[in-house]
């Protein structure tokens, strides 16, 4: 778990240490460095937790994730490259570090989590006030291209707002923390408003606005605070925006960047978007039962990008239309048992917790299907943080007292770690090649492989291959 959040707080922070080297690159490796060592952490917790069983699970959910397993594995064996099974490996990467954090919650060490998410949001956002004043004052423009450490393009800390920001809104309101951390929250949060103002950042403002009204109609008496602490953050965050990226700039007579409206009415990213759905959608059709194999949409070379920007048509083209059905009936069963936790919860604090991670769920949902956030290091990071903090909110509060329950042995749990621990061993070692002449890797893809005046992530910043 520490891993993962100290990750989550310094990765952004760190990234221009590294200048030979894109963002995406160093997020990935270094991404693929805590998983390692969240598996040796996951491992040894399993080791030493005693003889008793510590999880169980109902028997239809055993068959569930067995056939979500089957086929994984029928998908990446078929695929045409063997990158398919780094892509399998990735994901259980990110699985496995949900697991860790639903681990964390589950032996009672919720503080820590919180202090990773007030230490990360506060730090970036401090950052970027502090850049933004300075860039100004300097007479240079803000530019948004160039203006967010750590992230290859802005649009990728947009994927990483969708997630914070409701977290930021909850953490801000949580009992144990102090009142100079609570209002160092509450600051960010509001910065975080005024950030996604100056981006245009559209998928996650209709994100967030879909999440909070679904919290509003779910729980509208029991999130209240949570539900006013978003509003009123975003109504400061109006001032900030006005304040630091309108009026600052104006007054030190500072060239502008094109206008947040501008951004906010460009239509060339629909058409884009709808490309590659285009395309997604072909591989589907080619082959719907177990997709073309995970990672091989950049197998494939097209004008736009490596992904298709929409993680249920990524699911589908790659994994098949089983996959993507199962996957689909897991999301909408795991919501609506966190909603009906969310709905009879009575305690405010843990009503605030479970709001701002229901309209985390939420987002990053419906961002997910405009854009690659599940295939940015950090924002997929994020994403395992919420879905794995959510899974065990859920689950103290909705326990399978009345149903049939396997409880998992701790051999079992033994091994299940450490085989996630081998995966991802296997997949450091794997990439280490392509590590060491990364960058005559990345420059042949350009120059011979794809034509673009544009990076196209997916496992590196030039995901083709």
């Amino acid at each position: 778990m520490y891993s993962v959040l100290i990750y989550l707080w310094l990765m952004p922070l760190t990234t221009f240490v590294f200048p030979w080297r894109t963002d995406h690159d160093i997020e990935r490796l270094m991404q693929l460095v805590v998983f390692v060592i969240t598996g040796v952490e996951f491992l040894v917790i399993q080791l030493t937790s005693g003889s008793e069983p510590r999880a169980g699970v109902q028997p239809r959910l055993a068959v569930f994730l067995a056939l979500l397993a089957t086929l994984a594995l029928i998908s990446t064996a078929r695929a045409a490259s063997a990158h398919s099974w780094m892509e399998l490996a990735l994901w259980c990467g990110l699985v496995l570090s949900a697991l860790s954090l639903a681990q964390a919650v589950a032996d009672d060490r919720v503080d820590e989590i919180v202090w990773g998410c007030v230490a990360t949001g506060t730090t970036y956002a401090l950052l970027m006030f502090g850049l933004c004043v300075m860039i100004s004052l300097g007479g240079a423009p803000l530019l948004r291209t160039e203006l967010f450490p750590g992230y290859s393009n802005y649009r990728f800390y947009n994927h990483v707002q969708t997630v914070l920001i409701p977290l930021l809104a909850a953490v801000s309101l949580y009992r144990a923390l102090p009142r100079w951390a609570s209002t160092f929250a509450y600051a960010a949060l509001a910065f975080n408003f005024s950030m996604l103002l100056f981006t245009a950042g559209r998928a996650t403002w209709v994100g967030l606005s879909i999440a909070w009204l679904f919290v509003f109609l779910i729980a509208g008496h029991q999130a209240r605070r949570w539900l006013q602490r978003m509003a009123y953050a975003a109504m400061i965050g109006v001032g900030l925006y006005a304040l630091v990226f309108v009026a600052l700039p104006y007054l030190c007579g500072a060239p502008t960047d094109v206008s947040a409206a501008d951004v906010a009415a460009n239509t060339m990213s629909i058409n884009r978007r709808l490309y590659l759905w285009k395309l997604a959608l072909q591989d589907l059709c080619e082959s719907p039962w177990f997709g073309i194999g995970p990672m091989q949409f950049a197998h494939r070379l097209n004008s736009e990008a490596a992904h298709p920007h929409n993680v249920a048509l990524q699911i589908a083209a790659e994994w098949g239309a089983p996959m993507l059905i199962l996957v689909v009936i897991g999301v909408v069963r795991g919501l609506l048992r966190m909603a009906t936790a969310l709905r009879h919860e009575q305690d405010v604090n843990e009503a605030n917790i479970g709001a701002g991670l229901f309209a985390a769920c939420i987002g990053l949902g419906v961002d997910s299907m405009f854009s690659g956030n599940f295939v940015m290091p950090i924002s997929a990071t994020f994403i395992a943080l919420a879905i794995g903090w959510s899974i065990a909110w859920t689950q103290q509060r909705m326990p399978d007292n009345d149903a049939k329950v396997l409880f998992l042995p701790r051999p079992l749990l033994v091994i299940v770690a450490f085989a996630l621990l081998i995966i991802q061993l296997w997949l450091l070692l794997s990439v280490r090649v392509q590590i060491h002449d990364l960058d005559e890797r990345l420059d042949a893809v350009r120059g011979n492989v794809i034509l673009n005046d544009h990076i196209s992530p997916r496992f590196w910043s030039e995901g083709w291959f």
